[in-house]
């Protein structure tokens, strides 16, 4: 059974267009999580994140 170009096309688009409706959602949800998150934590959460970079650095 053949698919045409055209529905590979149409098809490729709705999911592309999908992946980047998805992604942006995802991405103002974890800004508004960092934005309602205590500014110690986010410190800490960095510090220790700059500890393993150079860690294995």
């Amino acid at each position: 059974m053949a698919i045409g170009t055209g529905k590979k096309i149409v098809l490729v688009v709705i999911v592309v267009l999908g992946y980047l409706i998805g992604n942006h959602a995802n991405d103002d949800k974890r800004y508004e999580e960092l934005k309602a998150k205590n500014h110690r934590h986010l410190v800490k959460m960095i510090s220790r994140l700059l500890k393993l970079l150079m860690m294995r650095g």
